[in-house]
């Protein structure tokens, strides 16, 4: 095997064992995260305000429609917690295109259909990559938040 092809597999498996606790929370964007933030220092974006029965958050919260367009200072990570599938307007994509910084991250925990659709539609306005792709990762939907893996998308430029 040459040194190329080995340093290419050595990086492959890296990505595959990203983890989203290994970005720093303020480096996050939790987009429909209102009901339950990934963590209390993200900035979430919903379209509903604050829980003000969350007194641990002390992140950022933007109150805005995903549907629509919305300008955003770029960061390293998008997070989405099954939430893809209640946005279907136009805006999200370009969202989400120009909220990522190049070499930044998508996290999606849900259904794969959700991810794929946005997933080709961001390859339409940059180059990006599916990492841990699955179809049916897990067969109990009832247990979504436990059970589900994370489908991951890096932003390459």
């Amino acid at each position: 095997m040459k040194r190329s092809e080995l340093k290419q597999i050595i990086k492959e498996e890296i990505e595959k064992s990203i983890s989203i606790q290994n970005f720093n929370p303020k480096d996050i964007y939790d987009f429909g995260g209102a009901e339950d933030p990934i963590n209390n220092n993200v900035t979430v974006v919903d379209i509903e305000d604050q829980d003000i029965t969350n007194e641990d958050f002390k992140g950022k919260w933007i109150v805005a429609d995903l549907d629509n367009f919305i300008k955003l200072p770029s960061k390293k990570v998008i997070h989405f917690s099954d939430s893809l599938n209640y946005f279907n307007g136009p805006g999200l994509v370009k969202t989400v295109h120009n909220a990522l910084l190049p070499g930044g991250y998508i996290f999606h925990r849900g259904y794969y259909n959700d991810i794929s659709y946005l997933f080709n539609k961001l390859s339409k306005l940059g180059k990006y990559k599916a990492i841990n792709f699955n179809p049916n990762p897990n067969p109990d939907e009832d247990d979504i938040d436990e059970t589900y893996e994370y489908q991951i998308i890096k932003k390459i430029n």
